[in-house]
């Protein structure tokens, strides 16, 4: 369900959701898009910024470790990291 939300939050903001095996609903943004240049455009930079705001390296390593690290102490396995992205090191 988190997902939904998150999709109905950036949908038409940054991108346009359609039903999945819909080809006419697929068809009609696309075609908007293509009659409509700088509204794509104006999307495109939105979520372009929207990417490079969220998905970043220290957020992707921050919830790396989140998810591992239950399981690593599950097998009794310890490697905590201090650092930043580009200066990991063990402890």
């Amino acid at each position: 369900m988190q997902t939904f939300l998150f999709y109905e939050k950036i949908g038409g903001w940054c991108g346009r959701l359609v039903p999945p095996r819909d080809a006419e609903a697929l068809a009609r943004p696309l075609l908007d898009s293509l009659g409509n240049s700088r509204t794509a455009r104006e999307m495109v930079t939105r979520a372009r910024e929207f990417v490079r705001r969220r998905f970043t390296a220290q957020r992707l390593l921050s919830h790396m470790t989140h998810f591992y690290s239950p399981l690593l102490a599950k097998k009794a396995i310890n490697v905590p990291m201090k650092g930043t992205l580009s200066g990991l090191q063990r402890t």
